[in-house]
């Protein structure tokens, strides 16, 4: 059995308790209250049945939480569990080079390729020793995506000669990821900041009715059909979105191995915060 595989999972809420199950085998379920604790428990179970100690488990139909109001849809952002450093970083790699201060590059990509030491099991992973964070793809996981939808998920090949094929996403984005109404936007450890030499800002929304990991787009700075596969701008880095549907036909099948999902939120302009107020940083604690 190879590890890392995606197992796509449902759930149900029964009063205060929440089910977790494996689509394939229901039988293998857990009870309790606490969701992310159970998706953990599940995982676990996973390993005890296959020997899968890299399971990841996904639930197409999203994780609990954030039907508040001002939300007009809820998305599905593809997520990773693998994470790789890069072997070169340059200013050319930036089309404004890279900021002195906050160390992310300015401006576009440039066609200098990113190069990597190894390659993920999956068919999607992160670089976090560029800033901003690279997202690689697989070749297998392209090839699944519609003609429209790869126009819109603009590529680049990665240096050298590898066993797979991946590339790496550098555009273009649909719209930049805003707050929302009633949220903080936590400092500790740089979490949400501007740069004060390239104006840069990213920001980690806390809500009490929403995952810490989710994301909130402007519906007014949407296009007027969204595509049912599209890039968005977090800030730090750039994520695939998909919507529920689309998400579901591509979860199942050769080429989505090792992707799990977070919470995206289409939310109305009238509960965005398009500009949350950010501290400033004299220095970052990150070094590259």
């Amino acid at each position: 059995m190879s590890e890392g595989g995606t197992y796509l999972c449902s759930w149900s809420l029964e009063g205060d308790l929440f089910r977790l199950w494996l689509d394939e085998r229901p039988e293998l379920d857990v009870t309790g209250s606490d969701f992310d604790a159970l998706a953990d428990e599940l995982a676990l179970r996973i390993l005890e049945w296959n020997g899968d100690g890299e399971a990841v488990v996904e639930f197409p139909r999203g994780r609990p939480g954030g039907g508040g109001a001002g939300v007009l849809r809820k998305l599905r952002s593809l997520a990773y569990n693998e994470g790789f450093s890069a072997v070169n970083r340059t200013s050319s790699q930036y089309e404004g080079g890279i900021c002195p201060h906050c160390q992310f590059g300015i401006g576009t990509r440039t066609s200098v390729p990113l190069e990597v030491a190894d390659l993920p099991k999956g068919d999607i992973a992160g670089v976090d020793s560029t800033l901003p964070p690279g997202l690689l793809l697989s070749e297998r996981f392209l090839a699944l995506l519609s003609p429209e939808e790869l126009a819109g998920v603009v590529t680049q090949p990665i240096a050298g000669t590898h066993r797979r094929r991946f590339f790496e996403l550098i555009g273009t984005p649909v719209a930049k990821s805003v707050g929302i109404v009633g949220a903080e936007y936590p400092e500790i450890f740089h979490q949400s900041w501007r740069c004060r030499d390239c104006a840069r800002s990213t920001f980690v929304v806390d809500h009490p009715e929403f995952s810490a990991s989710s994301e909130f787009l402007r519906a007014g700075a949407m296009p007027t059909t969204l595509p049912s596969v599209f890039v968005f701008d977090t800030g730090r880095r750039l994520l695939i979105g998909a919507s529920p549907d689309r998400w579901k036909e591509l979860s199942s099948r050769k080429g989505a191995t090792g992707i799990s999902t977070d919470n995206l939120y289409l939310i109305d302009d009238s509960v965005a915060v398009t500009a949350p107020e950010l501290p400033m940083p004299d220095e970052f604690e990150w070094m590259l």
